[in-house]
Parts: structure tokens; sequence; C-alpha cells
């Protein structure tokens, strides 16, 4: 794949691309970047960092965060690139949109 080596740089570059999700598992969900047609993977943990707040669904072809219809197949977003493996050639990306911390309880405040 021409992809990794030509992106090799991009995450330390933090280059903004526009990416339209072509396919959503219970993993997270996988692009087409726009602007070269590389595709990337953007793992559910970089959507929020909290398993139980995310939801990717892939009969429904959706991703919710916090039961809320975030993504869906065909949408586009904005990504920058986290990490380029040239040896499996593959690509990981996250959105520049992110998602509040849920406000803590009382409970945990106080532990």
């Amino acid at each position: 794949m021409v992809y990794a080596r030509t992106l090799a740089k991009e995450p330390e570059n933090k280059t903004v691309y526009t990416g339209e999700i072509f396919d959503i598992n219970r993993a997270g969900a996988r692009i087409r970047l726009l602007e070269n047609g590389a595709a990337a993977f953007i793992p559910g943990k970089l959507i929020v960092d909290n398993k139980e707040r995310i939801e990717c669904n892939a009969d429904l072809g959706t991703i919710s965060v916090d039961k809320a219809l975030e993504y869906r197949l065909g949408d586009t977003l904005e990504v920058v690139l986290t990490e380029v493996n040239q040896e499996t050639r593959s690509l990981v990306a996250k959105p520049t949109k992110e998602y509040a911390p849920l406000p803590q309880t009382e409970e945990e405040t106080q532990s």
C-alpha cells in the first residue's frame, strides 16, 4: 500500500482529513479519506474512551455515543491519523470531534 509510505509522517503533522464511513463493526468504523482514497480504521476507543458510552452497531450501520446517534454509514467526518503502520500497511484515525467526560456522581467524587 503506497498510502502507508506516503502518509507515514501525517500523525506527527496532525493533518485533518475528511473521511467517509463505509463500514461499521462492533470494534469501530472503516473510512475512506476523501482527499486521497486511503482506507483507515477508527477504533471505538478513539471516538470516546469509555466503552460503556459507545455502541457500534454493524446491523444498523450506526455508532451511538451516550445513546445518541452520532455516525452512520455514508457520513463524512473530520479525522486525523494517529498511526501509520508500514508493516501491516494499516492506517488508524480518530475523529477531531471530542466528547465531554461524563459528570462524576457524588459517590465517585467522595471515593
